[in-house]
């Protein structure tokens, strides 16, 4: 998802900014608290380990404006062979990494039981009323699987595995073409490996669930994107693909409210091609309009099952996410250690920088979603944590800083490009002056007249000498 800069962006990009700021100082302070620093302490090294984040940015940057270059003489398919080595390698790992962890030192779920509790089968039991969507469609899921396995919370872990490492797959494909193969890596190994996420897939709650649904929808999003850029494409066909990803997007908004992200993805990859003014307000009407429907349809469903009035379905909807608004003395990090928030964190101000350098942007949604995130999870009601989707984008930001060291290079070959441009557009500009070939060339025939300065008499022009017919010339 590429755009142009406007006053959106900068707005978007400041408050992250401002965001990233903060958490690097946490993180820092956080540190320093352990290593027993002072107050004076701190703040030196708060700042200098923000001029070091810039210091080692630019450092990375001259480099690869020096040698990078030799990275482009490596083939296509050599790329692509190392890039399924790498993901191949990273998703065996994540795979191994969990089978090994469940093995040796799993001995009961992390957390809260009550998803357990609800789900547990007993006679004439059944799956109480949640009014959360994505915690009842969880129980759900988590009673029939024990109706056919026994309560046994070995067989819910296994379905929460399954479940995280199918989201981590999806996402991988998904940032893989929205944003690119480089990025896409590297946020599929620190979804395979960071304890934040792992210790997720160890806890019987909805988030690995909603998880691998969230990363299918932003999967098909990724296709849309990608038949949107093939050279012949169908007008109907991109509306109906646009009213099943509207679809798709109000069901996720109805088991959470976080599934609008989803909306302002759509909106962000249409508005992201180039296309008449008018047809873009077509496919964003169209799409809010299915996601609008949908989303009320859910809640007529839910008033129908549950013998409720249409409003009062709702109204508790509303109610679990917009009443109760205060700071419940969390934030929204990218992982539960120090040493891995402050990588990443590194990594998404690096991010900023390539921002600057660059004249379009195509991280835009990415800071809105986080920032989203960031205020759900520091002032919303905790219907989930959200910790999984937080490490997502976290990741795919820090990856995008990673890759914006190579912003120069790019943005060089892009103004000598412009330049030429701007000569072939303008035939008033000044020519360019071309120097002298000091080699010699052949040069251009020129057709000649023979004539001379003495004409002879005409008794002279004979050439033929008479001889005898026995002449042989024979000399003696």
């Amino acid at each position: 998802m590429i755009s142009k800069k406007n006053w959106f962006a900068l707005s978007i990009w400041a408050v992250y900014s401002i965001m990233i700021c903060i958490f690097l100082a946490t993180y820092i302070n956080a540190q320093c608290v352990v290593l027993k620093f002072g107050e004076y302490a701190t703040i030196v090294a708060v700042c200098l380990v923000c001029i070091s984040i810039l210091g080692i940015y630019r450092l990375f940057s001259m480099l690869y404006e020096k040698w990078g270059q030799k990275l482009n003489s490596v083939s296509n398919r050599s790329k692509s062979l190392l890039e399924v080595f790498f993901a191949l390698s990273v998703f065996t790992g994540a795979i191994l990494m969990r089978v090994y962890q469940y093995v040796h030192h799993f001995t009961e779920c992390y957390g809260t039981m009550q998803f357990y509790e609800m789900a547990t089968v007993t006679e004439g039991g059944s799956v109480p009323a949640i009014s959360h969507g994505a915690s009842y469609l969880y129980t759900g899921m988590l009673s029939i699987l024990f109706s056919f396995l026994g309560n046994k919370q070995a067989a819910g872990i296994v379905m929460q595995l399954v479940l995280q490492l199918a989201g981590i797959l999806l996402f991988y494909f998904a940032i893989r073409n929205l944003v690119g193969k480089l990025e896409a890596m590297f946020s599929m190994a620190v979804l395979a490996f960071f304890s934040a996420i792992l210790d997720y897939g160890f806890t019987l709650m909805p988030e690995n669930l909603y998880f691998c649904m969230f990363t299918g929808i932003l999967f098909l999003i990724s296709l849309y994107k990608k038949y949107e850029e093939m050279e012949e494409h169908k007008i109907t066909v991109s509306i109906l693909l646009l009213l099943m990803l509207g679809i798709g997007a109000g069901y996720m908004t109805y088991l959470d409210v976080i599934g609008m992200l989803l909306l302002v993805g759509i909106c962000f990859v249409v508005l992201a091609k180039k296309r008449d003014r008018g047809r873009n307000i077509i496919y964003i009407s169209s799409v809010s309009g299915i996601f609008l429907l949908t989303l009320f349809m859910m809640f007529f469903m839910e008033a129908v099952s549950e013998s409720t009035s249409f409003v009062n379905a709702v109204y508790s909807w509303w109610n679990l996410y917009f009443v109760k608004f205060s700071w419940n003395y969390m934030i929204a990090g990218p992982d539960l250690t120090l040493a891995g928030s402050l990588l990443v964190c590194t990594g998404a101000a690096w991010c900023i920088f390539g921002f600057l350098r660059k004249k379009d942007e195509n991280g835009c949604f990415y800071m809105l979603s986080l920032i989203v995130l960031a205020l759900f999870v520091s002032f919303g009601s905790q219907n989930m944590s959200y910790q999984l989707l937080v490490t997502s984008y976290w990741s795919v930001l820090a990856a995008m800083g990673i890759t914006s060291v190579t912003a120069m290079k790019e943005k060089k070959e892009e103004m000598e490009n412009r330049s030429m441009e701007n000569l072939t557009e303008n035939p008033e500009q000044k020519p360019v002056q071309f120097i002298e070939n000091p080699l010699p060339l052949p040069k251009k025939h020129v057709k000649k007249t023979m004539d001379y300065k003495f004409e002879p008499e005409e008794h002279l022009m004979k050439y033929d000498i008479e001889v005898k017919d026995d002449d042989d010339f024979d000399l003696k």
